[in-house]
């Protein structure tokens, strides 16, 4: 279940970018290996654990929305296939993680040493476990509920459903784009801390996820 519902944030990441665009958002593989790599450091650092957070979720959405300004906008410019956004989507992830690995190994590395458990009856469950079950859910909700409610997401579906029509009404559709990817890459990034302080990180577990 635990593990259910962090896919479950890294599916929503994905769709929030594929819905509107019709983009398989391949380099989210690469966002997630790359997320607890930058915590590490910066805990390495000896900055706080908030402040490592702040800093590797704002690393995660800025990657994610650099994959639309530097590539998927030009090919739409160029008005290329869906199958040329997937190949260079997949060429992102690629370049992403043989970075991760060059400029930190491929060990399989671990944040917590010391993650004490608790027990339910006959059911064990981890500290990191039960925060990825609460915070992970609650996440989930309050994307759903965004989409639903909010003018933002009202927007954000009208750009999935008839972008042209959007765009006549006055609305930047670059921009609602640009805030595609981002949402993405932070839900992708929340997933991947979430993850690798629970069993552990490598350069290429964002594609497993």
């Amino acid at each position: 279940t635990i593990s259910g519902i962090m896919v479950a944030l890294v599916a929503l990441g994905f769709s929030l970018v594929y819905l509107p665009t019709r983009i398989f958002h391949i380099a989210i593989a690469g966002i997630i290996s790359i997320t607890p790599y930058i915590c590490f450091t910066a805990l390495d650092k000896n900055l706080s654990l908030k402040s490592a957070v702040i800093l590797s979720l704002m690393v995660a959405v800025l990657v994610s929305i650099l994959c639309e300004l530097i590539n998927h906008r030009y090919l739409e410019r160029k008005k290329a296939s869906h199958g040329s956004h997937l190949i260079s989507s997949i060429g992102l992830y690629i370049v992403i993680t043989q970075f991760v690995s060059m400029i930190w190994g491929n060990e399989t590395m671990v944040f917590a040493k010391n993650n004490p458990a608790f027990n339910f009856s006959q059911v064990v469950v981890t500290r990191a476990q039960v925060f990825e079950l609460l915070f992970g859910f609650t996440l989930l909700i309050s994307g759903f509920v965004w989409l639903r409610y909010s003018g933002l997401g009202l927007r954000y579906r009208a750009l999935a459903d008839n972008p042209i029509e959007l765009s006549l009404k006055g609305c930047n559709i670059n921009h609602c784009r640009i805030f595609a990817f981002a949402i993405s890459g932070f839900f992708a990034g929340v997933a991947s801390l979430a993850t690798a302080y629970d069993v552990g990180f490598e350069p290429y577990g964002g594609l497993h996820m």
